[in-house]
């Protein structure tokens, strides 16, 4: 969408963003971000597969505090990195409505995983987490389930 200079934007009823596999990279993602503001329905953001980098992850990040409504968040397949997903983990606690959350094959190590996993247990509506696959070489993959249980007794298998 291509806007005129001084055009006003209002608040849209965009409840749904599936951009799965769109490759918006870095730039892209920071311009959706500065958009959250106006997307105070969203429920579901699908941003799997787009290149990200800890860069986008980042500026996400900050602008992830308009996203009240958020239930389902998919960031899978791209590559955020510690940074990124340290920027994440420091804004997720405030996505209260989150139920699902995808963040598998982000190139993150034990330590960030743990502490989003702490992160992540303390948030009460959340009830599904896919969080464990790391790709290896020859396409192997190696699984780890863990069961966590958020204050509201829900496990959340990781």
């Amino acid at each position: 969408v291509v806007l005129p200079v001084g055009h006003r934007v209002q608040q849209a009823d965009v409840q749904e963003l599936k951009l799965g596999g769109s490759y918006i990279g870095d730039e892209g993602v920071r311009l959706l971000a500065e958009m959250f503001c106006y997307l105070p329905s969203l429920k579901h953001l699908d941003l799997s597969d787009n290149m990200i980098t800890s860069t986008g992850a980042t500026a996400m990040a900050a602008h992830m505090s308009h996203l009240q409504q958020l239930e389902w968040l998919d960031l899978s397949g791209n590559d955020i990195g510690e940074d990124g997903a340290t920027a994440m983990n420091e804004k997720l606690a405030h996505l209260q409505q989150l139920k699902y959350l995808m963040f598998t094959a982000n190139n993150t190590s034990t330590n960030v995983k743990k502490s989003l996993l702490n992160t992540l247990s303390n948030m009460e509506n959340l009830s599904e987490v896919k969080f464990s696959t790391e790709m290896f070489s020859y396409y192997r993959y190696v699984y780890h389930l863990s069961v966590y249980i958020n204050k509201k007794g829900s496990r959340l298998i990781i």
